[in-house]
């Protein structure tokens, strides 16, 4: 079944009340580097906008194709519907080919291929081939916004919403007033050399609550991402945030009294399959799927709760203890047995961790070796190609993409 616009698709799932949300950074015309102080929108079913400080706005996302100055359309009684499609939404949150030029001197590759893919993606960057633009602007000369480049340009230009390390997209549920007391934060990352996450993606959501993007959003304390793979954080799944009254002074600090939500962060592993597999691998096998997703399968159950049988008590205690902590109830004793197994007790080991190595079971080792495999970087000599009055130029494109 094909779905055209992201309404129809919350619409057919309706029986479990879903609520797709897709996460884009904006990026100014002529730059290709993104950082936290990035404006991050969200595209759900039914709005296009941001909770950033740089813009705080939204706009009706049926209507985007309307010609809008300051959120009134410039002829009156007359909207243009339709290009809300789902498959262009879908790729404007998977525009990162501009990160292949940003870490091409991390590859390895010969000097002589490096220079012939730089001239061809700075081509690409030029043309604006690596982003999504959204014409006409939404958000042209709205009131609303706190930065010009945003609102002066008649286009909007949006690229993938991992771009600034949050890989997660969590900026948009921990807003105060979506009132969210839990998250499960699914982290499939390629932090590590060989290919897997090392929390850099909440190291950075925690981080940007500091910056001027912050609007007074709050995420709980969370460690460095040597912390994360020494502490085998990313081995187990592992709960941020378990206790409110530890968060004060966080919220004292972020200027809210918003009290984040209890965190259950699970990092990829390969309990059945070898699941660090290149963000551009653009292909996959019947027998690979299925792979893959017995693998997350094993992956969000613990091995169908083979390591754990009572973690299902465990991720019912996590989703409760906000509205437990409200109204004042004791933990209990399986809340408390839970949360000393899975909660983060503020610990710290930041030294340097180099291998990510596996046991069976899924936690690391101190060993040498890694039953991971190490290559994550892939070069490819693609189809596509240029006419000109020479004759036919190859493109090559480069997919490799080390801890991206």
């Amino acid at each position: 079944m094909t779905f055209t616009s992201l309404r129809d698709f919350s619409v057919f799932t309706n029986h479990e009340i879903p609520f797709p949300i897709i996460v884009a950074q904006g990026r100014a015309p002529g730059t290709v580097i993104l950082n936290l102080n990035s404006t991050l929108f969200e595209i759900n079913a039914y709005e296009l906008g941001s909770w950033d400080p740089s813009l705080y706005a939204f706009t009706d996302l049926k209507y985007i194709g309307t010609n809008v100055t300051n959120g009134f359309p410039d002829e009156n009684d007359k909207c243009i519907a339709g290009l809300d499609n789902t498959g262009y939404i879908f790729g404007t949150s998977s525009t990162l080919f501009n990160q292949g030029l940003l870490q091409l001197n991390t590859t390895g590759l010969p000097s002589v291929i490096q220079d012939l893919v730089a001239d061809f993606l700075e081509g690409v960057s030029e043309d604006k081939n690596d982003i999504a633009e959204y014409y006409p602007n939404p958000f042209y000369k709205t009131e609303w916004a706190g930065v010009d480049s945003i609102v002066e340009d008649t286009s909007l230009y949006l690229v993938d919403g991992g771009e600034d390390k949050e890989n997660i997209p969590l900026v948009p549920l921990i807003q105060p007033e979506r009132e969210v007391d839990f998250i499960m934060a699914y982290d499939n990352s390629m932090d590590t050399l060989q290919g897997w996450p090392n929390g850099l993606s909440m190291v950075k959501t925690y981080e940007r609550q500091f910056t001027s993007q912050s609007n007074h959003t709050a995420f709980p304390y969370v460690p460095d991402s040597e912390t994360f793979l020494n502490l085998n954080l990313t081995a187990k799944p592992t709960f941020f945030g378990c206790y409110s009254f530890n968060l004060t002074g966080l919220m004292e600090e972020v200027g809210t009294d918003y009290v984040p939500p209890v965190i259950v962060y699970v990092a990829n592993r390969p309990f059945t399959f070898e699941s660090n597999t290149s963000t551009y691998q653009m292909s996959y096998e019947n027998e690979e799927k299925l792979a893959m997703i017995e693998n997350g399968f094993a992956v969000s159950t613990r091995k169908n709760l083979t390591l754990d049988a009572e973690y299902r008590a465990c991720i019912g205690c996590a989703i409760l203890q906000r509205s437990r902590e409200r109204l004042g109830m004791p933990l209990g004793p399986q809340c408390q047995k839970c949360f000393d197994k899975y909660c983060w007790d503020g610990s710290l080991d930041s030294s340097d961790s180099h291998n990510i190595n596996f046991t069976a079971d899924g936690m690391t080792n101190g060993s040498d070796t890694t039953n991971a495999s190490s290559g994550s970087c892939r070069l490819l000599f693609g189809k596509n190609s240029f006419v000109s009055t020479w004759g036919i130029i190859i493109g090559i494109f480069v997919v490799c993409m080390t801890g991206f």
